[in-house]
């Protein structure tokens, strides 16, 4: 017994005190430190919700202006490919006339058959 009341008379000694204080005081300040860390790392973790909501809302909206300029370039080309086809029509249309009117006689000859006609009646009336 008197082995334990060696032991209980060291751990009572001014040093042994002081140093139970320090670990005591080292301990208390780990903890504040580590509650510390914890709140960080919430307030972390919630700004990273935050920021994670709002690029996940923002990705929908362009996802959305996307899908509508999408759709629109979609309109503009039916529109082309119409006015293509219409084009294509008008050309056709142009290529026909432009050979109709290469059948024609051009003003030139027109005028050259004028006068020959006039000669022509002429000579008729004088010849009846």
């Amino acid at each position: 017994m008197q082995n334990n009341s060696a032991k209980s008379k060291k751990a009572k000694s001014p040093r042994g005190n002081y140093t139970e204080v320090l670990l005591e005081d080292m301990n208390s300040k780990l903890n504040v430190v580590a509650e510390g860390q914890l709140l960080l790392a919430e307030k972390v973790t919630q700004q990273l919700r935050e920021i994670t909501e709002r690029v996940d809302e923002f990705e929908e909206r362009v996802m959305l202006r996307f899908a509508d300029v999408d759709q629109r370039f979609a309109d503009v080309d039916q529109r082309f490919d119409v006015v293509d086809q219409e084009l294509k029509t008008i050309k056709g249309e142009l290529a026909l006339i432009n050979h109709n009117l290469k059948q024609k006689v051009d003003r030139e000859e027109f005028k050259f058959l004028e006068a020959r006609v006039a000669r022509l009646e002429a000579a008729i009336k004088k010849n009846p």
